[in-house]
C-alpha cells in the first residue's frame, strides 16, 4: 500500500472534520490517529514506512491521513515535500485555510486550554511564532504546488466548508475520484472538535518525568495536582483593532498572493483603516 492523500492543515481550519467525513466513506481508510506526523517527525523514514502504515487498519482503495505539521513551515521537516515526493510522487493534498485572525484566535486558544501558554492572546502573537507563521498561507502550500503540481493539490475555504459540507466533501471526493454515491448520507453537520466538548488534553508537563509518572499511577491525582480547573476559556479572546490591523498588514502580501493563486476574492481578509 501507499498513502494516495493528505489533508495537510492548516492547524485550526477544519482539518479533523473533514478527516472524519472521509473516514467513513467505504473505499478509503483514513488512519489512525488522524494526525500520525511521519514526514515531520520521523527521522529516516525509508526504513520506518511499517510504523507508518500500520496506522491504517482498515483496507482501502484509497489511504489518507491528515498531519497538520506538514504545513507548519520552518518548526519541522525543511524538506518535507521532497520526502513526500520520494515516497509518493502522485500524492494529492487538501489544505484548509481560513480567515487568518480567525485562525490565529482559534490556535491561540488551543495553546493556552492545553496549557501550553499563559500569556495573553497579544502578548502570544508577539512571542510565538507559529501563530503567523501557520497563517502564511501562500508560504505554506506553494513548495507542494511546485512539486507536485497544482492539479494535485486542492484547496478549500473554511468558510465554504462550514456554509456547505455537503458539497464540499462531494468536490473534495471528486478530487479524489472517489465515488461520492458510495458516501453514507450525513444527517447533521460533523463538527471534530475537542475544546467544544471540553476535551482538550493538558500538555504543560508532556515532557517532565514526576508528572507523567503521576498520570501512569493515578489519571485522578495528576489531573487534581497539575490540571487547572479553570483552562477551558468559557468565552473567545478577544482582538483589538490596532492588533488586528497589524496581523493584516503583516499577511497582507500573503493574502494578495494566495487571492491570485486561488482566484477567489480574499479582500475581507484585509483590515483597512
Amino acid at each position: 500500500m501507499k498513502v494516495d492523500f493528505i489533508i495537510a492543515g492548516a492547524m485550526k481550519c477544519g482539518t479533523s472534520s473533514l478527516s472524519e467525513i472521509l473516514s467513513l466513506h467505504p473505499d478509503i481508510s483514513f488512519s489512525n490517529p488522524k494526525e500520525p506526523q511521519f514526514f515531520s517527525g520521523t527521522k529516516d523514514w525509508e526504513k520506518n514506512l511499517n510504523e507508518y502504515h500500520s496506522h491504517f487498519s482498515k483496507e482501502g482503495l484509497i489511504y489518507g491521513e491528515g498531519s497538520t505539521n506538514y504545513t507548519k513551515y520552518p518548526c519541522f521537516n525543511l524538506n518535507i515535500w521532497d520526502d513526500i515526493f520520494e515516497y509518493n510522487s502522485k500524492m494529492k493534498f487538501i489544505y484548509l485555510i481560513r480567515n487568518p485572525i480567525d485562525r490565529i484566535i482559534s490556535h491561540y486558544t488551543h495553546i493556552f486550554e492545553s496549557g501550553l501558554t499563559n500569556k495573553s492572546l497579544e502578548e502570544a502573537i508577539i512571542t510565538n511564532p507559529q501563530l503567523l507563521n501557520i497563517s502564511k498561507y501562500y508560504t505554506q502550500i506553494i513548495p507542494y504546488i511546485r512539486r507536485f503540481g497544482k492539479e494535485k493539490v486542492l484547496i478549500i475555504l473554511f468558510e465554504d466548508f462550514v456554509k456547505n459540507q455537503l458539497s464540499i466533501t462531494k468536490e473534495v471526493l471528486s478530487f479524489l475520484n472517489a465515488d461520492p454515491n458510495k458516501m453514507p448520507e450525513i444527517v447533521k453537520p460533523v463538527h471534530a472538535n475537542n475544546s467544544s466538548e471540553k476535551k482538550r488534553p493538558y500538555r504543560k508537563y508532556d515532557q517532565d518525568l514526576l508528572p507523567n509518572l503521576t498520570k501512569k499511577i493515578s489519571y485522578r491525582l495528576w489531573e487534581k495536582i497539575y490540571v487547572p480547573n479553570n483552562r477551558f476559556l468559557l468565552e473567545k479572546p478577544k482582538l483589538s483593532e490596532k492588533y488586528k490591523s497589524i496581523i493584516s498588514n503583516m499577511l497582507e502580501l500573503e493574502i494578495l498572493a494566495l487571492e491570485d493563486l486561488i482566484k477567489k476574492n480574499l479582500s475581507g481578509w484585509l483590515v483597512t483603516e
